[in-house]
Formats: C-alpha cells, sequence, structure tokens
C-alpha cells in the first residue's frame, strides 16, 4: 500500500503538471509513483509516456519526519494561505512540492454552532380544543475553529445566557441559566387552535472571543469566521396541528343525536385533513334504517352508495358541535333515511368531504 508520501507526490503531480510541464504540452490525465524505482510515469493525453525521476526533479528543505508527519486536509485548497496560479508559475519543482504538500493552512471551521430538540412529549396532530404540554430537551452546541494545524482552538459561540420558548408570540418559558443539554418543563398546557401552533425556542450566547492560529502559530482574523462568531442567537421550532373532527350515525332513525354531546359520543369518527377535508368509506349493515354524516359548516359533503352508484347526498342540516375545550363549533349533519327495514343486504358508501 502506498505511503502517505507517496499518496501526496502522485496527487501533487496530478494537480500542478497542467500548470508546469516542459516536456507535455498537452499535460498528463494520469500519472503513477514506483516506489521500486523512485520514478513518476505521467500517462498524456496524446496517448504518449514519460517518466520522471523524481529525487532529481525534487529536493525539499524539509526533513524526512516532517513529511512523514504532514496532515493535508483533504480539501486543503480552500485552506492554503495566499497561493495563486500566478505564484506557482514563478516557482521551480522543490518549491511547489513544498508549497503544495506542506503548505501554510489557515484556520478553519470544525463544526457549526446548532440548536435543536428531541424527546418531543407529545405528538403532531390532535384535534382542535385538545390541551397539550409539550416536554422535551433542547441541546445547544457552540460549535468549533480548528487552527491550522488541526488542533482545536475553541467554541465559535460564546456562553449561553437565556432560553425562550414562545408560543403564539407570548413567552410560556424562560431560562436564564441553560446549560448544552437543558429539559425544558412547560409550566402550563396550551389549548390548540385550528392549523399550526408554533413553538419556537431560541437561545441567547455572548458572542464568541476564541483566538486562532494558522498551521505557522500566527494569529489569524478571518472574515467568516469572526462573522459566526458574532451571532448570538439561534432558534428552532416545531408545529403541533390543531383539526376539527367528523362523525358518522349508524342505526335506528329516531336515535341520531341532535346535540354535541350525543355527536361526541359516536364511535366512528376521524380527525380531518389540515385542510379540512376527509375521504373514507363505512360499511351500511343490512336493517340500518338511518346513516347520518356530521362534517363542519362551510364544507361540502358528497356520499356515494358503491353498490348502484348513485349520490345519495342529502340536503344538510345546521347542528352546533362543541370542539375539544368544549367552544362551540357549526356543524351541519347529512341525514340519510334507509327505509323502515333498511337495505336487504351490507353496502358500501364512500364519502368525500371537501
Amino acid at each position: 500500500m502506498p505511503s502517505k508520501i507517496e499518496k501526496q507526490i502522485e496527487y501533487l503531480y496530478t494537480q500542478v503538471k497542467c500548470l508546469q510541464d516542459n516536456t507535455k504540452g498537452a499535460g498528463s490525465s494520469r500519472l503513477e509513483y514506483s516506489k521500486s524505482s523512485g520514478k513518476l510515469k505521467g500517462y498524456f493525453t496524446d496517448g504518449e509516456t514519460s517518466e520522471v525521476d523524481v529525487p532529481t526533479a525534487y529536493t525539499t528543505n524539509l526533513s524526512q519526519s516532517e513529511r512523514e508527519q504532514a496532515l493535508v486536509p483533504t480539501d486543503w485548497q480552500d485552506k492554503v494561505v495566499g497561493i495563486s496560479k500566478e505564484d506557482v508559475n514563478l516557482m521551480d519543482i522543490s518549491q511547489i512540492v513544498d508549497t503544495f504538500f506542506f503548505p501554510t493552512i489557515s484556520a478553519y471551521i470544525g463544526a457549526l454552532s446548532s440548536i435543536s430538540y428531541s424527546s418531543l412529549s407529545v405528538g403532531l396532530t390532535y384535534e382542535v380544543g385538545v390541551a397539550v404540554t409539550p416536554n422535551f430537551i433542547v441541546t445547544f452546541n457552540r460549535g468549533s475553529i480548528q487552527n491550522g494545524d488541526g488542533s482545536y482552538a475553541g467554541p465559535i459561540a460564546g456562553t449561553y445566557n437565556q432560553l425562550v420558548v414562545t408560543n403564539s408570540g407570548s413567552t410560556t418559558y424562560s431560562n436564564s441559566s441553560p446549560e448544552s443539554s437543558q429539559s425544558v418543563t412547560m409550566p402550563s398546557a396550551r389549548i390548540l387552535d385550528f392549523g399550526g401552533n408554533v413553538w419556537t425556542i431560541t437561545e441567547n450566547n455572548s458572542a464568541g472571543t476564541t483566538i486562532y492560529y494558522d498551521s505557522e502559530g500566527v494569529q489569524e482574523t478571518i472574515s467568516e469566521i469572526e462573522s459566526l462568531k458574532g451571532v448570538t442567537t439561534r432558534s428552532t421550532s416545531f408545529t403541533i396541528s390543531g383539526r376539527y373532527r367528523y362523525w358518522v350515525y349508524q342505526g335506528d332513525q329516531d336515535s341520531a343525536p341532535i346535540n354535541s354531546a350525543g355527536v361526541r359520543a359516536l364511535p366512528t369518527t376521524d380527525l380531518m385533513r389540515s385542510d379540512n377535508t376527509a375521504t373514507f368509506e363505512i360499511t351500511v349493515l343490512s336493517g340500518t334504517q338511518s346513516v347520518v354524516v356530521y362534517a363542519l359548516n362551510g364544507t361540502d359533503v358528497e356520499i356515494i352508495d358503491k353498490n348502484t352508484n348513485s349520490n345519495v347526498t342529502p340536503s344538510p342540516l345546521p347542528i352546533v358541535v362543541n370542539d375539544a375545550a368544549s367552544r362551540a363549533v357549526n356543524y351541519e349533519s347529512y341525514p340519510i333515511y334507509l327505509g323502515e327495514v333498511g337495505y336487504p343486504q351490507d353496502t358500501v358508501f364512500e364519502i368525500n368531504i371537501t
């Protein structure tokens, strides 16, 4: 297996041969280094090959141990300090090799600072009016700055000084001494409104103060790093959706619910989609006198008897049905009378609420 320095030699010649190639104007498309012969063989785009005696072409001023211990980042091109194509064109081969094998590397960002949440104690979809108390864990990452030699310089962000949780613009939780991993227990429940109920988690910190150095130990000031050090607020959020329900009654005609309590007690129910629509099927048992669909006022309901492929949608009647917080909501009922003895056999109704 090639050593690190052998890989670096091959990589170097692949990168710079097109900049300085006194042998083949067409440039090299592939180069191989032979450990046994100490030669670099180039395969050129015009189909020809040539060999370079690496020890003759390259005499470094660096010691063997310095070369063997060198750690060059894979994205070194973005971190080399002050090297341009024009600079390379003025260098001899030894200068090129030393510069590109062992460049002066600037400090860089190891990991960005961040905020996240986990272990949410509640689901993300409930009926409108349900009271939820979402507890969770907030994790802060101050990020990291690496010196040019790869060593850890320090965090990007300064110390934490406040954690705030807001819902619908109102502060519901605040902690002036947050930790890097903070359990949050909301002090009170939130009654869900229709649509998205958003909890926003905001972390405030002081500006970063980390000092960092290039690979030669020279202190640096890099605008990208300094701008990140100046960020003092980070936010994330989660949304719990509040949705309305529909209900369906099957049974004797005289037993169909006519008030909120009766409707809410029906076992056939589900949440509508976020846009107040729903599509579902029910099996109507033989002998059933009546089917009643209860849907939110303002929606359109279509009921199809799939056995006969006929539209059996009746005219709606107004009814008030409370949400989960006992707040009155306008609904409509769609009563279908199937006869004193009902249908002689089971049938399927397709119900579309739009």
